[in-house]
């Protein structure tokens, strides 16, 4: 018996992932092509459309938004709509924080967003999480140099952002969606872990500097005049 249910088992393993990803692709793809249709039918009341297109409609129009983030009138226009939003209550709320998230995976984010490892002083421990801000604010003075790292929980919606010094903190060599699929799955799979996380970060230059600028070397001559 327990032999028979081990094979019952390891074909659910099996069957499972398949069957809630071709869920959510075809519920995501079916959502996209009514969205498309509705669009398209505001001006073609009678349109006939194979399925499909309404897909083909929305990632052209999104294509369309990106190529013309591009202009300085777009992203004017959408700056003074940023505006707009923070005064509505509640709704600043949600905008703010879809917006933020979603950068983090953005083409600007660059070197933000980045998938790092934070070693605390004094001891082995690692603690693997996403550099989401290298110049906090709101914090403590501090006379080292602090960056925001989130780190996601295991299991669960959600995480705990820590302020932590930038010399603690090294690259964990993957990139942001592995590393939040690995806190995700707490590392039960073996095909995805983190780097050595050895290389030590390299912040922007061109932002604020630590709190404390370097003191001066007094041992050094002093420049001469030609």
């Amino acid at each position: 018996m327990k032999k028979q249910l081990a094979i019952f088992l390891a074909g659910i393993v099996v069957i499972i992932p398949f069957a809630i990803t071709l869920y959510v692709v075809v519920s995501v793809g079916m959502w996209l092509n009514g969205l498309g249709e509705t669009l398209l039918r505001n001006w073609w009341k009678d349109l006939q459309l194979p399925f499909g297109i309404g897909v083909v409609v929305v990632v052209l129009l999104i294509y369309l938004v990106g190529l013309m983030t591009r202009l300085w009138i777009f992203r004017w226009t959408l700056d003074h709509l940023d505006r707009l939003v923070s005064y509505v209550p509640g709704a600043k709320t949600i905008y703010e924080s879809v917006r933020d998230l979603l950068r983090l995976f953005g083409p600007e984010s660059r070197r933000m967003g980045r998938a790092v490892i934070y070693r605390p002083p004094g001891s082995e421990m690692a603690v693997m999480g996403i550099l989401t801000n290298e110049h906090p604010v709101g914090i403590p003075q501090s006379p080292t140099r602090m960056v925001a790292i989130y780190v996601p929980c295991a299991y669960m919606f959600g995480g705990a952002v820590i302020y932590v010094p930038a010399e603690h903190v090294q690259d964990a060599n993957i990139p942001v969606e592995e590393a939040l699929k690995v806190s995700a799955i707490a590392q039960v799979s073996k095909n995805v872990a983190p780097g050595a996380g050895r290389a030590p970060l390299t912040f922007r230059t061109g932002t604020p500097a630590d709190p404390t600028p370097p003191a001066p070397d007094k041992s050094a001559p002093p420049a001469q005049n030609p």
